[in-house]
């Protein structure tokens, strides 16, 4: 198990599985086509796609300021969006998409203290992870007779695991408290080091205002990005319906998570195009549509670079009284 689990992790299978991944994606596309189809698109549902995608991304920051002040501390607005573009740059420059929320959690960190921070960001990333559930579960409903009952059901699980995990993530202090008095130091040590995390989770049960108005924010935010999704792929002739997309996205994001490859790149665009071809698309526009959607946060990654390396040449974030923001 212990050889498996180094292969998994090792770089070298992942850059083979990207670079196959990739092979097959271009192989199964004629990339000249594709080309030429990005070379036709709309300019303008490009930047209409664009300017969504800004807002969706303005939702996320407003979802994670909601919780941040609801753990009792108060940061400005402008350092948490600095913070999430930041993210977005380092995500796309590490191997895996975790560099991005570390990057948010080291930065608030500093800032209100490591429990509370991340706390913080996992309610945050919670709330997306629920907003893309929902989102997900509906479309699945409406768009039942394109993907079928399997898919419908497995919509469903996944917004009761994601449900499940706000349940978890809400009462682990209890578990924390019990494991202190362990007999295995180890085990109580371990439990002692995640019990900041623990209770400042548990205290969002007593704002759930709070909580509603980050999954509310959250959901508005995925949606927007549904919309980005849409008009994209009108630039390039793809004409589907946003909850295609509400069903479609997510599937392709899975594979971000597979340990295999990086970001899963190659995987991730091989999955959207699959799928888009069995809705009956070209595969040079579900192709040309796979590619912008990769470029479409590259205009906010090279923001977040340029904040990341103006942030490492000041001065370390200090906490900022409540009410400033």
């Amino acid at each position: 198990m212990t050889q498996i689990h180094r292969l998994v992790r090792s770089r070298a299978l992942r850059i083979a599985v990207t670079g196959l991944g990739l092979a097959l994606l271009i192989h199964g596309i004629n990339m000249g086509q594709a080309a030429a189809v990005l070379g036709q698109a709309d300019l303008r549902l490009e930047l209409l796609g664009v300017g969504l995608t800004t807002l969706g991304l303005s939702c996320a920051v407003l979802a994670w300021a909601t919780v941040v002040r609801a753990s009792g501390a108060s940061v400005a607005l402008p350092r948490l969006a600095s913070w999430y573009l930041q993210g977005v740059f380092v995500g796309h420059v590490t191997p895996s998409s975790a560099g991005g929320d570390a990057t948010r959690a080291t930065g608030l960190s500093r800032a209100i203290g490591h429990g509370r921070g991340l706390a913080s960001l996992a309610a945050s990333r919670m709330a997306s992870g629920l907003s893309m559930a929902i989102c997900g579960f509906i479309g699945a409903l409406v768009a039942h007779v394109d993907f079928g009952v399997p898919v419908v059901l497995a919509a469903a699980a996944y917004l009761g695991l994601m449900l499940g995990i706000w349940w978890l993530a809400l009462g682990a202090h209890r578990l924390t408290r019990t494991l202190h008095r362990h007999n295995r130091r180890v085990v109580a040590s371990a439990a002692r080091a995640v019990t900041p995390v623990t209770e400042a989770l548990a205290s969002f049960r007593e704002t759930p205002g709070a909580l509603f108005g980050c999954v509310g924010l959250a959901v508005a935010g995925w949606m927007l990005n549904i919309f980005a999704m849409q008009s994209f792929a009108a630039a390039v002739g793809v004409h589907q319906p946003p909850s295609i997309f509400a069903v479609v996205v997510p599937i392709s994001l899975i594979a971000t998570m597979v340990p295999v490859a990086i970001n899963g790149i190659g995987l991730r665009e091989g999955v959207l195009v699959g799928l888009m071809v069995h809705l009956g698309e070209g595969s040079a526009r579900s192709g040309a549509l796979a590619i912008l959607i990769d470029l479409q946060l590259i205009p906010f990654a090279i923001i977040g670079a340029w904040l990341f390396i103006r942030s490492h040449r000041r001065a370390p974030a200090v906490l900022i009284p409540a009410g400033a923001v």
